[in-house]
């Protein structure tokens, strides 16, 4: 096989070939061929490689963002990177198997940075108190346990889902380093509203008994979803949502350094993105008066 005659159903049943070969699970075989099957609906099986650009590519990407389910939702845009994602590395497999010389499409950058429709702000309205209070109001106790602690501690989802009675400590959360998602151990401060919902939850619940077990993530988002409807929400609040909130609130009180240590980020570049405070006039007000030679020009 030449790289004037490798097409992209052959380079897809290259991979399967791959697969073969190696260890890989049975889902895992299941969600390639699934971010596979768009992209050869789209270009078709007989496309070949050789005449791929990266023109092409993001042509794929822009109409797979246009296009709308039955459900009435557009594709999310992790769907989009990891559809994107099979095809770079179907044809790094043709590199690497010395079938194609380089090829353009590797080069590109990540999906992500061209925007990602499914991470857009709500309008602002995520962060208003109201709104906040609202959506908390509509959930059942033990849902809305779950959203008050991912407010009031920033914790992630995969965090909250790991928390047991054990790890409330003196009035603080300390996290084990395989429960942190930067495996690092952490220390939580709890404000009273915290305690209270998780005291409530762990009545009854055994000493390493998760307070917020995996199993209810399906329960716990059509909650969200039923409540974010009742107010009149166009979006489905996550606990990522809640924990923008979190660094929003704690931003708007303090400063970025702060926030990124309250969401035990590495950098306050990665906070920079979880912040969306909202300016007024106190903002203003502050810069003016870091400067009152202004007020004699004006």
């Amino acid at each position: 096989m030449s790289a004037h005659d490798l097409t992209l159903g052959k380079l897809y049943n290259l991979e399967r070939e791959r697969w073969a070969l190696e260890d890989v699970g049975e889902n895992q075989r299941r969600a390639v061929a699934y971010s596979w099957t768009p992209v050869l609906a789209h270009f078709g099986a007989g496309f070949l490689v050789s005449e791929l650009t990266s023109r092409d590519v993001r042509d794929y990407i822009a109409a797979r963002r246009e296009f709308v389910k039955p459900s009435g939702k557009q594709i999310c845009g992790s769907t989009i990177a990891r559809e994107v994602q099979a095809l770079k590395r179907g044809v790094q497999l043709a590199i690497d198997e010395e079938l194609i010389p380089a090829h353009p499409v590797l080069s590109m950058r990540r999906v992500s940075r061209w925007g990602n429709p499914s991470r857009e702000m709500k309008s602002g309205k995520l962060h208003d108190r109201g709104v906040l209070i609202a959506f908390l109001r509509e959930l059942p106790e033990d849902v809305r346990a779950y959203y008050v602690v991912s407010l009031l501690t920033g914790m992630r989802a995969g965090e909250l889902m790991k928390l047991t009675p054990e790890n409330i400590q003196n009035g603080t959360i300390r996290l084990r380093a395989d429960q942190s998602k930067n495996r690092r151990p952490a220390v939580i401060p709890l404000v009273e509203a915290a305690r209270k919902a998780l005291a409530r939850q762990c009545e009854g619940r055994a000493a390493d008994e998760p307070i917020f077990p995996p199993t209810e993530v399906n329960y716990r988002q059509y909650q969200s979803r039923r409540a974010c409807r009742a107010i009149g929400y166009d979006k489905t609040i996550t606990t990522r949502d809640m924990r923008h909130a979190h660094a929003t609130a704690i931003m708007r009180e303090t400063d970025i350094a702060t926030a990124r240590d309250a969401c035990r980020h590495a950098s306050t570049c990665t906070t920079s993105r979880y912040v969306h405070a909202d300016p007024d006039a106190r903002v203003h007000e502050r810069v003016a008066a870091t400067m009152p030679e202004l007020t004699e020009l004006t």
